[in-house]
């Protein structure tokens, strides 16, 4: 009897161990009773008080995000009139959690043993960037990323083995549902996820043993591709209409307004002149570089062009030392623990294919 349940627990904790659901949790309650969540930039902590209806009324015109999604999150507060959770936020952690989740099954199946607990710890040293500062760009772009690769890692199992259909159907509904969530989070960040989607498309094709079908194989990576590439036309032309009929020349302006509020500025006594010309003051270029943006009579399109106009444009070394200055602690502390572990597995197993294949280096 005592063997009988011994066998049992060891049973559970080996498929424990080995479970991408499982670590995903434990990820998630790890950064939480370690740290306490934050938006890393107030435009997250805006955008979910506005659909909250901060402004007296939930409303689901926010052109940083989809409309889809502003309409959907309003729904949920008129449903709920009395919650006190910003569903903004908690959106975001349910994007993090399950895309988490999507890298940790894709990459349990390319590494095992000790190559898997290496991935799982990878995972966990970056998830604070996600869990801890949570960042709607960074959530759309992870989310985005883990969906296509999800879709992809189906479409070359469905060529390759003939994965049966039901589970084809149901992996590649939830993975187009993962990539359209970062999708109406941030639409940009969806184009940014297709090269991808195009590795694994090179290397299904020139993989050893599949030469023939070569426009059986094409056809159903086609009719993925074009399937969610039509979902983005589609919701992006829906976007821009939707704005234009409810505001017109509002997307104009607000485009006008990223180009010169979201940028360095030079200081006013710089360009006292041409500002004076085009009638602003040193307290108007002050209100306007901090986004109060209310006067619409005064502050147009074209001015905010004026203003950008009058700006210093960046060189491709100043965008460098900028990008150098925000990331570089957090790439050298990432890279370091990466070079570390893969230096440490190799030296102990010397599994060097089976390390390059965990962390996609070699197929």
């Amino acid at each position: 009897m005592w063997d009988i349940a011994k066998r049992r627990v060891n049973h559970l904790f080996r498929r424990l161990v080995n479970s991408a659901l499982f670590w995903n949790l434990v990820i998630l309650f790890v950064n939480l009773v370690m740290a306490t969540p934050r938006f890393q930039t107030d435009d997250d902590w805006g955008i979910g008080n506005y659909f909250a209806g901060v402004k007296d009324v939930s409303n689901p015109n926010c052109p940083f995000v989809h409309i889809w999604l502003g309409k959907f999150l309003c729904f949920l507060y008129a449903l709920f009139p009395n919650i006190q959770i910003n569903l903004f936020g908690l959106y975001e952690y349910v994007l993090i959690f399950l895309s988490g989740w999507v890298l940790l099954c894709f990459l349990k199946r390319y590494g095992h043993g000790a190559l898997w607990f290496v991935s799982v710890l990878l995972i966990a040293i970056a998830s604070p960037q996600f869990y801890i500062y949570v960042q709607f760009t960074k959530t759309a772009a992870l989310a985005c990323f883990a969906g296509i690769l999800g879709l992809a890692d189906t479409v070359e199992r469905w060529i390759k083995l003939g994965e049966r259909q039901s589970r084809k159907v149901v992996n590649m509904v939830g993975y187009t549902v993962l990539f359209l969530g970062g999708f109406v989070l941030r639409s940009a960040c969806a184009l940014l996820s297709f090269p991808f989607f195009l590795f694994s498309v090179l290397e299904t094709f020139f993989s050893p043993g599949l030469k023939k079908d070569f426009f059986s194989r094409a056809g159903k990576y086609l009719a993925t591709f074009a399937g969610v590439f039509l979902i983005l036309v589609f919701g992006t032309l829906y976007q821009n209409l939707y704005y234009q009929a409810w505001n017109t020349g509002y997307l104009e302006f607000n485009s006008a307004r990223a180009g010169f509020v979201d940028y360095s500025k030079v200081s006013y006594s710089e360009i006292q002149e041409e500002l004076a010309a085009l009638g602003v003051s040193e307290n108007d270029y002050a209100l306007i570089s901090q986004w109060t943006l209310e006067d619409t009579e005064f502050i147009t399109t074209e001015l905010l062009n004026e203003l950008s106009n009058l700006q210093p444009q960046e060189t491709l070394q100043d965008k460098a030392e900028d990008f150098k200055e925000n990331t570089s602690t957090y790439l050298d502390v990432y890279a370091t623990a990466f070079a570390l572990l893969m230096v440490g597995l190799l030296a102990i197993h010397r599994q060097w294919k089976q390390a390059a294949q965990a962390f996609g280096l070699w197929y």
